[in-house]
């Protein structure tokens, strides 16, 4: 059942329906963080349709995770692998982290069934490899499991992307600028061979890697031989030292749980290849949603984002006012509608046709 079927009237009171939808607005508004783990039957396109039935000023961009795709890879034969999508009980998987090149493997490539003599495909090989080791059977690699020429696809994965990391049971860590002897067998016995180049890596230079670095519980470094280096946590000293980053958000702190600049100051130094990628790779390292806008210049990205999170601020101050509270409990019905909404702390369930709001 569609959502257009909502043009329909709404019984039993559309001013009951659109108080609620006021209520649903505020409790959006005065939550500092918004979980990605939504799921429902629609796409968030067509969740558009929706805001302006009820009076609702939400912009769709902001409701990620409405139906988000994620595509995994999984194995196929020993050299070939194929994308599987996911909307909800997305299975255990690995995920690489690494620095773009020129000559990588795009989605479209491997839908074709090419791009085996490009340079990247190796980084997906060693990562499903890795992971088979690992006991996953799927893994995710940026550059091929995103349909980049969809730029709402884009923009709902970037903003989707810290939850990805931070979800994965694995991630890996490809450093192509670091290698290791063939003569080593366990590089981590021999750290001074390799210590000097890992600490001058690009990786630590880039802005999307903060994320990848903060985000997942285990991360694991390798050369670019495929050698394992170490880990997030045995490699805890140098990282500290290359990034500034304090050995306590390395280890697993709330990011929140830092200041605005504080964070801010782990980006300063790194680079991107996008100006506006500059601001819109720190989202999920402050735990909030906008809309990607190409060609608005760092500037602008920056003075968004700041904007995004003083409201975010000052949200956080009313968070335990009745904005929210007045909610528990509370349903709505919406006839014919089967939501199930998570956000922040608090879950929007279908309840025999009503929308609750949980405390879970």
């Amino acid at each position: 059942m569609g959502l257009r079927q909502l043009h329909r009237p709404i019984s039993p009171s559309r001013h009951t329906l659109h108080l609620a939808v006021y209520r649903l607005e505020k409790a959006f508004n005065c939550l500092e963080y918004y979980s990605s783990s939504l799921c429902t039957s629609y796409s968030h396109q067509d969740a558009g349709t929706l805001f302006p039935i009820l009076n609702l000023s939400i912009s769709p961009h902001f409701v990620v995770g409405l139906h988000v795709k994620m595509r995994l890879l999984k194995h196929t034969s020993e050299d070939d692998f194929e994308l599987v999508a996911f909307t909800n009980n997305i299975p255990p998987y690995a995920i690489l982290s690494h620095t773009w090149t020129n000559d990588e493997v795009s989605y479209n490539d491997l839908v074709a069934g090419i791009g085996k003599n490009k340079a990247g495909y190796g980084k997906i090989r060693f990562c499903g490899e890795r992971a088979a080791h690992d006991g996953l059977q799927y893994f995710w690699v940026d550059t091929c499991c995103i349909d980049k020429s969809t730029s709402d696809e884009l923009s709902t994965a970037i903003n989707s992307m810290f939850r990805w990391y931070q979800r994965a049971s694995k991630c890996y860590v490809y450093l192509v600028d670091v290698q290791v002897s063939e003569e080593v067998t366990d590089a981590q016995l021999f750290q001074i061979a390799w210590e000097d180049a890992f600490r001058r890596s690009r990786w630590f230079t880039r802005g999307w890697t903060l994320q990848e670095l903060l985000a997942p519980a285990s991360v694991e470094f390798f050369s670019k031989e495929g050698k394992r280096l170490g880990s997030k946590i045995s490699l805890e000293r140098e990282v500290h030292e290359v990034t500034q980053i304090p050995i306590r958000a390395l280890q697993g702190q709330r990011l929140s749980e830092f200041s605005v600049d504080e964070r801010m100051s782990w980006n300063a130094k790194r680079r991107t290849t996008v100006e506006e990628d500059k601001a819109y790779c720190l989202l999920g390292i402050f735990g909030v949603f906008m809309p990607l806008i190409y060609g608005e210049g760092e500037e602008h990205a920056y003075i968004r984002l700041r904007r995004k999170l003083l409201k975010s601020s000052k949200e956080k101050e009313v968070r335990d006012s009745d904005y929210t509270s007045d909610l528990l409990g509370k349903s709505w019905v919406i006839p014919g509608q089967h939501l199930c909404i998570t956000v922040g702390s608090f879950l929007f369930r279908p309840n025999h046709g009503a929308l609750t709001l949980d405390d879970p």
